[in-house]
């Protein structure tokens, strides 16, 4: 008996900058991109009908490139595909979205999901309550900055 195994990856880009088509970010980049795989670990080939971004209410999340997973196109056995997708984050928050691989198998339809996740950052200074202090009349600020893989502390006395 053979049968197909499509199979598709999902990915989390984790903490991002804003895009760029955010007019508010000083940040220059304006899409962060990812290959998902597509693939069939099965002993049988499988047809794709279609490959779409789904449950993404904020329109972050694009396919900007399918590669060879396109519609009527069949993926063989121990085959990998790539398909080439985009995040924009566009505000500061946690974002979500499924990928949809509909496919045929013996003339059924069926899909797979994968998951696309990311959080958008701004970078700005933020002074906490905590930030001032009288020290012999001495004022002392802290400045925090928050990124993905930096934080930066700076003390200013007066």
């Amino acid at each position: 008996v053979t049968s197909p195994g499509p199979q598709i990856t999902s990915y989390d880009w984790l903490e991002r900058w804003l895009s760029s088509r955010n007019p508010c970010t000083k940040n220059g980049t304006e899409q962060y991109e990812w290959d998902i795989e597509v693939s069939n670990d099965g002993d049988a080939p499988f047809t794709v009908v279609e490959i779409k971004i789904v449950e993404d209410p904020d329109g972050v999340f694009e396919i900007i490139n399918p590669g060879n997973v396109t519609p009527n196109k069949s993926i063989n056995p121990n085959v990998t595909e790539k398909v080439r997708v985009a995040f924009r984050p566009m505000e500061e928050k946690p974002y979500s979205a499924v990928i949809r691989l509909y496919f045929r198998i013996n003339g059924e339809l069926d899909s797979l999901d994968g998951f696309l996740d990311g959080v958008g950052l701004e970078s700005y200074v933020e002074i906490t309550d905590q930030a001032y202090s009288t020290l012999s009349s001495k004022v002392r600020v802290i400045i925090q900055k928050r990124s993905p893989s930096l934080f930066v502390q700076l003390v200013l006395v007066q």
